[in-house]
């Protein structure tokens, strides 16, 4: 006879997820405010993309650092 497997979806657990999804969040909602910032401290076209892209590959890198 087997025993039942344990509860997956606790109230820890889901507390877990949502602190999860709103600290990546508060991550991305940097994201489309840094250009204008950037553009008002005297940036260049240039360095906006370069800036935006950098932040992008930094999340997404960080991200696969997290997972594994």
């Amino acid at each position: 006879m087997s025993q039942p497997l344990p509860k997956l979806w606790t109230w820890p657990f889901i507390f877990l997820i949502l602190a999860n999804l709103f600290t990546f969040m508060s991550f991305q909602m940097l994201l489309p405010n840094l250009p204008p910032y950037i553009e008002s401290i005297g940036g260049s076209s240039l360095q906006i993309g370069l800036i935006t892209t950098t932040f992008a590959f930094a999340a997404i890198f960080a991200l696969s650092l997290a997972i594994c």
